[in-house]
Parts: structure tokens; C-alpha cells; sequence
């Protein structure tokens, strides 16, 4: 939806469709009611961080833990193995996008339904088998 495909179901598949109307899946639904989708890529990639900087390493490990908190942790030998760590000129773009603000919910609704089952909410991924760790 992110990059502006079509997602609609019929008849227990789903289908993907692009901006321009080229099929990108068609999903037959599994007996737990989802829709695996197996990508093909072209290359292999690999989920790792490579990086030459002992604190962006450890800012990663810990979490995307503040500079202040890590300097913190080493100065007092709180974590074993960790160095001395002094805080980057560069910032880290995934907790500065998470902490950018996002627009909150409405306060009021527009439109409210008037009639039994006008407005229905569903949970359109549950039950899922096999159940979950806690």
C-alpha cells in the first residue's frame, strides 16, 4: 500500500496489483487465513550492520540506546566488553525518524453509523495458528 499498489481479495486470493495495472501477486489464502507471499529476489541480501565505529555498533546492539546513556554504561563498566564510547558528529537517521512528529487521530468522528452493521470492525488477520509465545 506504501508504494501505491491495488491489494483487494476474491475468492479466498489475493491480489497485487501496481500504479500502472501490472499484476504483482496473486495469493491463494492458507488454512490459518493468510496470504504467504514468497519473493523471489535477484540477489541475496543479507540483514547485518557493517560498520568501522565500536559506538555505532554498540548504539545499534543496545537497541539504538541515546550516546549520553552508552557513555554512561562504559564509564561505569555496567556492560562487559564495552569501550570507551564518545558521541558521533553524524546522527542516527532511524531514531530521528522515530521520534519525528506524526499527526494524532481525529477528536471527533465526521460520520457515525445509525443502523446495526452500517459500520463493522473486524480483525481481518486473526485466529492465527499456530499460536503465538504469550
Amino acid at each position: 500500500m506504501e508504494k501505491g499498489y491495488t491489494l483487494y481479495t476474491k475468492n479466498c486470493h489475493l491480489t497485487t496489483i501496481d500504479y500502472n495495472g501490472r499484476l504483482i501477486a496473486y495469493v491463494k489464502m492458507s488454512k490459518n487465513r493468510m496470504f504467504p507471499l514468497n519473493i523471489q529476489y535477484d540477489a541475496t541480501k543479507c540483514l547485518s550492520v557493517i560498520t568501522n565505529s565500536e559506538e555505532w555498533l554498540w548504539h545499534l546492539r543496545l537497541g539504538h540506546l541515546n550516546f549520553t546513556s552508552l557513555k554512561m554504561l562504559a564509564s561505569k563498566k555496567m556492560v562487559k566488553g564495552m569501550p570507551h564510547i564518545d558521541h558521533p558528529d553524524e546522527v542516527c537517521e532511524s531514531c530521528v525518524l522515530s521520534k519525528h512528529h506524526r499527526s494524532s487521530f481525529a477528536k471527533e468522528v465526521n460520520w457515525k453509523a445509525n443502523k446495526p452493521l452500517e459500520l463493522v470492525h473486524t480483525d481481518v488477520c486473526g485466529p492465527i495458528k499456530p499460536m503465538s509465545i504469550g
